[in-house]
């Protein structure tokens, strides 16, 4: 029986902006070329896990008084 979930692509609605460092656009788009998936899927499923360990305490992240910039994110002890 075929799946009647509408693929990601589909459900993702909302567009928005983000800086991202050269390294890491680089590295969605070579795994986009070779998973055959659009950039903005792997980009919400990698978002969506971080999100989920960060949310279940799994990992934390340490910022310091730059104006807060993200210095790291670690697993929790």
């Amino acid at each position: 029986m075929a799946s009647r979930t509408r693929p990601l692509q589909n459900r993702l609605q909302h567009a928005r902006t983000y800086r991202l460092r050269k390294d890491t656009i680089q590295a969605i788009d070579d795994l986009a070329g070779s998973t055959q998936l659009y950039q903005s899927e792997i980009a919400e499923a990698l978002l969506a896990a971080g999100l989920a360990e960060i949310a279940a305490g799994r990992w934390t992240l340490r910022r310091r008084a730059v104006v807060w910039e993200l210095d790291g994110i670690e697993t929790a002890p």
